[in-house]
């Protein structure tokens, strides 16, 4: 039986730094991370990024021991990681962690922070009800609202169905 090493620790980095340092599954999103094999490493005895999931000691039990979380809904959680990733930013998506922790607001208030919202008001996923920018005297917040295809985009993502992003 062949010693399965160590993950080496840049790569693990890199597994938590796509997650957030959270759990990958965006329902759970807790804060403490082990690294998981999507499939085993008695299958594929190696380390690889595209192979490996960041996820707290719970959902990591839940998908190694009671087989509660199967291995293709490791792979969608994987893969929208990598779709969110490479078009959303950190504050992006602690907004749409605001909406999915808070399923009854519609509106968020944001001061300052028209660019680091561009690309959720570009996908139309959030709508701006006010633009303030111009009035910098008294610089009240801009109010954002979620939109109906930004409630599917949550949907999607909280009920592991595949993102796809044009």
């Amino acid at each position: 039986m062949t010693k399965r090493p160590g993950i080496p620790k840049d790569l693990e980095r890199q597994v938590k730094i796509e997650a957030g340092h959270r759990c990958a599954i965006p329902t759970c999103r807790h804060p403490r991370v082990e690294i998981a094999h999507i499939i085993p490493w008695t299958e594929v005895k190696e380390h690889k990024f595209e192979n490996l999931i960041a996820l707290c000691p719970n959902c990591h039990n839940l998908y190694d021991k009671d087989k509660k979380i199967d291995r293709k809904s490791l792979k969608i959680y994987k893969s929208n990681l990598s779709t969110i990733n490479g078009r959303y930013s950190h504050f992006e998506m602690r907004i749409f962690q605001y909406f999915i922790d808070n399923p009854e607001e519609n509106q968020i208030k944001l001061w300052g922070r028209e660019l680091d919202v561009l690309f959720l008001v570009r996908d139309g996923l959030l709508k701006e009800l006010n633009n303030n920018f111009a009035n910098a005297i008294n610089f009240p917040p801009a109010l954002y609202a979620i939109t109906k295809e930004g409630r599917r985009f949550i949907q999607a993502w909280t009920q592991n169905e595949k993102i796809d992003l044009e």
